[in-house]
């Protein structure tokens, strides 16, 4: 039974479908049926016509806001939180810490040979490759973990809710064998490494700032020492 036997089916003898527009096209169609042949007169069609343009506005608004608060706490690029959003999970994570005596994790992840990338295949390979590599970290986190892109070639990870380091470490360790398996860029197999240092609160410190420092120092303690290493602040030796 097509659309037109069904309203009849239901006494509808009269209806009238109104475009919802935006500047993109039409986003969908409001439409309304009366049981009274003939209800839509001029003057009815010309009222619900301004409605429907008021509500048209509305809904353009809303996606506007929706697009601008992904802008504002989402990377483009990764699809990742951004820096904005991931400080204030770290924010809230270190304040629930504090109240169940627990720990957080600050991680810095950066690329090896990225610049090699994006010198051999352009930037557009870069991008493809840093878009695999997001999707390689997020799929080893645990629930509740934050990852985010922080930037060029460089991600950072929120642990929250930790008993202690060493409960860190295999989450860290799959995001450095992840990373290492090649990723195909056009039609050839690239391998990548990262350097990634990370700090706890609240031995590395109490705040946002002192833990974002001591992870990045520590990332840059591991990539001196070599690709594919994995450093905790303050520790002597890389984390195995």
């Amino acid at each position: 039974m097509g659309l037109q036997e069904r309203v009849l089916q239901q006494g509808c003898s009269a209806m009238i479908a109104l475009p919802l527009a935006s500047t993109d096209g039409v986003m969908g169609f409001w439409v309304i049926y009366d049981a009274e042949r003939g209800f839509f007169e001029p003057e009815e069609a010309r009222l619900l016509s301004d409605v429907t343009a008021d509500v048209s506005y509305a809904l353009q608004y809303i996606a506007k806001q929706e697009r601008l608060n992904e802008l504002a706490y989402y990377d483009v690029l990764t699809g990742l939180s951004n820096r904005n959003l991931m400080h204030e999970h770290l924010r809230q994570a270190l304040a629930h810490a504090a109240r169940n005596e627990r720990m957080v994790g600050v991680v810095f992840i950066d690329l090896d040979r990225f610049k090699w990338v994006n010198d051999t295949f352009g930037h557009g390979g870069g991008d493809r490759l840093l878009k695999e590599i997001a999707t390689r970290i997020a799929s080893c986190t645990r629930e509740g973990d934050i990852v985010s892109r922080h930037g060029g070639d460089e991600f950072i990870m929120v642990l929250p809710d930790l008993p202690s380091r060493e409960s860190a470490t295999p989450v860290l360790q799959r995001v450095l064998e992840s990373i290492s398996e090649p990723v195909e860029i056009d039609g050839y197999e690239v391998c990548v490494s990262c350097s990634i240092g990370a700090a706890f609160s609240p031995h590395d410190g109490m705040d946002i700032e002192a833990l974002l420092r001591n992870a990045d120092a520590a990332m840059y303690e591991a990539k001196e020492r070599g690709p594919g290493r994995l450093r905790y602040y303050g520790h002597e030796a890389d984390v195995v």
